[in-house]
């Protein structure tokens, strides 16, 4: 199941039972919940326009409270400015990828729109689900740059210390955020049937699939952390570690370790608050108060302004030369035995600079012709 399908129908599933949409009646009437919120979307003016409105109460708005206009508004200017940022930081870096950061910064920003315009009708069906559709796709995004970050670190420092091959830290993980999207794709799918159907064990049935889907993705980004925990630990043991310290390319790379530490962190941290929040369950105290929402918001505009700080077009420069590189060409023993697959390791992902050859001077060409570097 495609990634933005699976999120459109969570976003379809949460809008349904956020609305109580369901076989029932509403009391009082021979309405359906559904029929009822229809023939109030056609009404003017709107209960939401009225005194005395009570959004707690109100069977057809899926927020139960009136999403802030002001905290909209600023939350989008804050992830659009920082969204331009990283597209020029990616487009002076050359490092495409780092795209990642890009994408998920609109879909923040798209995001935020729609909660901005849900303060206006808070019963757009449309803009309710562009904001949860947005808003749990983005940070699967923020994780896959993290990732690929770490795998360059990792290339720049010592990949032998590495539990797994630099260049596989994206791939692996990232696929399981994508198995996590697609598992609560699948949850809403269920809840959304039950919803309709107005049969609450399925209900339950396809919240609970959701909820795995949100644990995986929280579990996948703590494994990330041990991995990276078990290169520092090795790396910080190692010989290797002075050869980081002034030399032109490797002194700022510290400063994207600590970009690493903070980003992971913060999305941990709004996992566990997505975690907790359904949980509770769609009635659920973090549900229903939107200063809560700040356990989303925050995480996600912290960890694009970290990067935006510590990007590697700052601390990690095109061409730079590698701890291991240095150390061979000074004679030091390496901590491991030499293996023949890094004898040759790509000097920069996406560069054109040419490829290194074991720990000489020597560079190859993109034809497999070796030069002398020059001085």
């Amino acid at each position: 199941m495609d990634p933005l399908l699976s999120s459109h129908h969570l976003a379809r599933a949460i809008h349904l039972i956020a609305r109580q949409t369901s076989g029932s009646t509403v009391p009082g009437t021979n309405l359906t919940v559904e029929q009822y919120c229809n023939l109030v979307d056609a009404t003017s003016p709107k209960p939401y326009d009225l005194p005395g409105y009570d959004p707690a109460r109100d069977l057809c708005n899926p927020y139960r409270y009136i999403p802030s206009e002001a905290w909209g508004w600023i939350s989008v200017a804050l992830f659009g400015i920082t969204t331009i940022l990283h597209l020029y930081q990616t487009i002076a870096s050359r490092r495409w990828w780092l795209f990642n950061w890009v994408a998920g910064g609109f879909l923040e920003t798209l995001g935020w729109v729609g909660r901005g315009i849900g303060h206006s009708d808070p019963y757009s069906r449309n803009a309710f689900i562009i904001q949860i559709c947005c808003l749990v796709i983005a940070p699967a995004f923020f994780s896959a740059a993290i990732y690929g970050l770490l795998g360059w670190a990792i290339t720049a420092l010592s990949p032998r210390h590495s539990l797994i091959k630099p260049h596989r830290y994206w791939m692996v993980f990232i696929s399981g955020d994508i198995a996590s999207l697609v598992i609560q794709g699948i949850g809403g799918g269920v809840a959304s049937a039950g919803s309709n159907q107005n049969d609450p064990k399925k209900l339950k049935t396809g919240s609970n699939i959701m909820l795995a889907g949100i644990i995986i993705q929280l579990a996948v980004m703590i494994i990330f952390c041990g991995f990276a925990l078990h290169f520092w630990y090795g790396f910080k043991r190692s010989n290797l570690r002075q050869y980081v310290k002034g030399t032109r390319g490797l002194e700022k790379i510290h400063y994207l370790g600590y970009g690493l530490v903070v980003g992971s962190a913060v999305i941990i941290l709004r996992g566990i608050y997505r975690v907790v929040e359904l949980a509770e369950g769609w009635r659920g105290h973090l549900m229903l108060h939107e200063f809560f929402f700040l356990l989303d918001m925050l995480p996600c505009i912290i960890c694009l302004l970290t990067f935006n700080i510590v990007a590697p077009l700052y601390t990690l420069p095109r061409g730079y030369p590698t701890a291991n590189d240095l150390a061979q060409q000074a004679g030091e023993p390496l901590p491991y035995p030499p293996k023949e697959e890094d004898g040759e390791m790509k000097r920069d992902s996406g560069s054109d600079q040419g490829t290194r050859v074991g720990g000489t001077d020597d560079w190859k060409d993109d034809k497999g012709h070796k030069e002398k570097e020059s001085e």
